[in-house]
C-alpha cells in the first residue's frame, strides 16, 4: 500500500492508494518472443499493405492462434496471455478478433479479397454469417459496405427482421395471404401457379414463403431431387456409384477436418485430407493416387473428374448435365451456396445453354433447368 500526501488550503490529507497488481514474472520463452516479433511486423505490414490488407489481417491472425497455441502448450496460459497483450499491444478482444478472421475460410481464399471490406471490425462482424461464400458469390457483400449494411446482413443470416428508418425502406411488404389451417394446401396449390405467372410481369417483385409453407416447399423439392438424382444414377455401373460415394466422404471429410496446408504446386494455401482418415487407402486406390503423397482436396475434384465419377459434391456439368441440375436443387435445399446455384439456373434457364445448343438434349435440360428454376426463385 502507498501512501501520497495532498496539501490542501487548510489542512494536509493523506490518500491510500492501491497499485495495480504486475503481471507474474515468467520466465522468457524463445519462441513466444519471436511470434510476438512476427505479430508486430505483420501488423505494420497490415498498416502500410494498401490493396492487400487483407492477407495482412490474416497473417496478423494466424499468428495470434500459433502465439495463443503455445502458450496453452507452455501450462501458465493467464499470465503468458496477458505477457502477450502487453509485448504486441492488442487488445484480449483484439486478439480473438484477429484468431476469428483467419478461420474462416471464405476471408481467407485470396480468391475473395477484391470483394471484402478491409477493415478488422467488418471482417470479424463478417464471420458470423455462416453462409459468408454464397454471399459474397450473390454480390450480397462488397468491398464497401459499410458498418449498418453488414449489421444489416447479419441480422437477417440469423432469420432476424433487419431494422429499417423512415424514409430509407428499399422494399415494402404490400399484402400477406393466408389461409385456415385445414385447407392452406388445396387452396396455395391453387393460388401458386397463377400467382407466380403473375409476378413475371414485375422483375423486382418478391415473394416470401411463411415458414411452415416453405419448409414443405423445400422438402417437397428435396424428394424430387433425391429421386430424379437416383434414378439417373442408377444408369451408373456399380463400382462407378460406390466410387462416386467414396468421393463424396472424402470431400465431406476435407471440409470436416481437412488440415490447412500451403501448396507449392498451386502456390496458395489449400485443404489437405487427413492422413488418419479411415478410407484413405481405399481412395488412393480408386483414384490412382501415389501411396506417400498427400491428398489434397483439388486433387481429389482433378482425379474424380478425370474419372467421370457421378457424386454430389463435384460439379458435373461436363460430364451429365441432367444429375448436375438436381444435385444443385439438392444443395440449394440443403442451403449449400444457395444464391450461387439459383443464379446458375438462372442462366442455364434464361439461356440456350452456351455451347449445347447442338446437343440432342439441350432443350430437355434447358426445359428442367427453367422448372427448377422457377420452383427455387423465392425461397
Amino acid at each position: 500500500m502507498l501512501h501520497t500526501q495532498t496539501q490542501t488550503e487548510n489542512n494536509q490529507e493523506f490518500h491510500a492508494v492501491k497499485l495495480p497488481q504486475t503481471t507474474p514474472l515468467l520466465k522468457a520463452d524463445e519462441k513466444l518472443e519471436q511470434l510476438v516479433e512476427e505479430i508486430k511486423a505483420a501488423y505494420a505490414v497490415q498498416l502500410e499493405s494498401g490493396g492487400k490488407t487483407i492477407a495482412s489481417i490474416v497473417q496478423v491472425g494466424r499468428l495470434c492462434q500459433k502465439a495463443r497455441k503455445h502458450i496453452a502448450k507452455l501450462g501458465n496460459e493467464l499470465p503468458r496471455t496477458t505477457q502477450l497483450e502487453m509485448a504486441t499491444g492488442f487488445s484480449k478482444g483484439s486478439i480473438s478478433r484477429y484468431c476469428k478472421i483467419a478461420d474462416n475460410r471464405a476471408i481467407v481464399d485470396t480468391k475473395n479479397h477484391s470483394r471484402l471490406p478491409s477493415s478488422v471490425f467488418s471482417l470479424y462482424e463478417l464471420c458470423v454469417i455462416p453462409d459468408l461464400q454464397d454471399a459474397i458469390d450473390s454480390g450480397e457483400v462488397t468491398p464497401d459496405m459499410g458498418r449498418d449494411s453488414i449489421e444489416k446482413l447479419v441480422r437477417i443470416s440469423k432469420g432476424e427482421e433487419p431494422e429499417t428508418k423512415l424514409g430509407t425502406l428499399t422494399s415494402v411488404e404490400a399484402f400477406t395471404v393466408s389461409f385456415p389451417a385445414k385447407t392452406w394446401e388445396k387452396n396455395h396449390n391453387a393460388l401458386e401457379p397463377g400467382l407466380r405467372k403473375l409476378l413475371k410481369d414485375y422483375d423486382d417483385a418478391t415473394l416470401t414463403y411463411g415458414r411452415p409453407v416453405q419448409e414443405i416447399i423445400i422438402e417437397r423439392l428435396r424428394k424430387q431431387a433425391q429421386q430424379q438424382y437416383d434414378k439417373l444414377r442408377s444408369k451408373v455401373p456399380e463400382n462407378g456409384r460406390e466410387l462416386g460415394t467414396l468421393v463424396d466422404n472424402a470431400i465431406a471429410e476435407c471440409d470436416k477436418n481437412g488440415i490447412s496446408v500451403f501448396i507449392e504446386e498451386t502456390g496458395k494455401k489449400g485443404w489437405q485430407l487427413s492422413p488418419d482418415w479411415k478410407l484413405l487407402p481405399h481412395l488412393r486406390e480408386a483414384l490412382d493416387l501415389k501411396p506417400n503423397d498427400p491428398i489434397y482436396r483439388s486433387t481429389i475434384f482433378k482425379q474424380a473428374r478425370a474419372k467421370g465419377v457421378v457424386c454430389r459434391l463435384i460439379p458435373l456439368t461436363s460430364l451429365n448435365r441432367e444429375i448436375d441440375l438436381w444435385i444443385a436443387l439438392l444443395n440449394i435445399c440443403n442451403n449449400k451456396q444457395r444464391q450461387a446455384l439459383k443464379k446458375k439456373l438462372k442462366e442455364k434457364s434464361e439461356n440456350s445453354l452456351r455451347g449445347a445448343k447442338a446437343m440432342p438434349d439441350a432443350k430437355r435440360i434447358k426445359e428442367i433447368a427453367t422448372q427448377i428454376y422457377a420452383d427455387v426463385r423465392y425461397l
